[in-house]
């Protein structure tokens, strides 16, 4: 089973990027733009230009199955919301956690990316559990479903549905199985 390979977006501070990686790297390879910056063969950190940056940010975000945006209070950029924004009209599954009290821009304005977004929380040990708890194989951003999946769409809706509904929902779901299960899970 290949790993689903994973887009961090978001801010360079505050090691964020690390902790999710220490957490998880068993499950998924992660696309991480901190790293696009680094030369491995000489071990030292490289200048890009911002069309560098870009063209590396679009391609990893097409690789991905998955974009994991970190909108931290702290954070003055808003390169998160491209990314974000981009990954979804690729069809990409889109996990956000947005802290809530900005500092640079009213969370009014932001609440709109919670619209494209697959899951949204406002803690990041949230989001890395709902990240932890995709443990269905993406093979070719494409679904496969088992019993365990049932279990935790059970848990994350705290247990609205039924196996029973969730099984008839997912088989009926007409081959968008991302879209049916954000309605699962969101309520959306």
């Amino acid at each position: 089973m290949t790993k689903p390979k994973v887009y961090l977006a978001g801010g360079f501070y505050g090691g964020w990027q690390d902790k999710i990686k220490e957490k998880l790297y068993e499950n998924f390879i992660f696309l991480d733009p901190l790293n696009k910056e680094f030369d491995f063969t000489k071990g030292e950190h490289k200048k890009l230009t911002y069309e560098e940056y870009t063209a590396w940010d679009l391609w990893a975000i097409r690789e991905s199955n998955i974009v994991f945006v970190y909108s931290q209070k702290t954070n003055p950029g808003q390169g998160y919301i491209v990314e974000a924004g981009y990954a979804k009209g690729l069809g990409k599954m889109v996990v956000l956690v947005r802290e809530l009290g900005n500092e640079y821009m009213p969370d009014k304005y932001l609440k709109f990316i919670d619209c494209i977004a697959d899951f949204v929380c406002n803690n990041f040990d949230e989001g890395i559990e709902f990240l932890s708890r995709l443990i269905y194989p993406l093979e070719l951003n494409t679904y496969s479903i088992d019993q365990r999946d049932v279990t935790t769409i059970m848990e994350l809706t705290n247990k609205k549905y039924t196996k029973g509904s969730i099984i008839t929902c997912l088989r009926s779901s007409n081959g968008d199985l991302k879209k049916t299960l954000r309605r699962l899970i969101t309520g959306n």
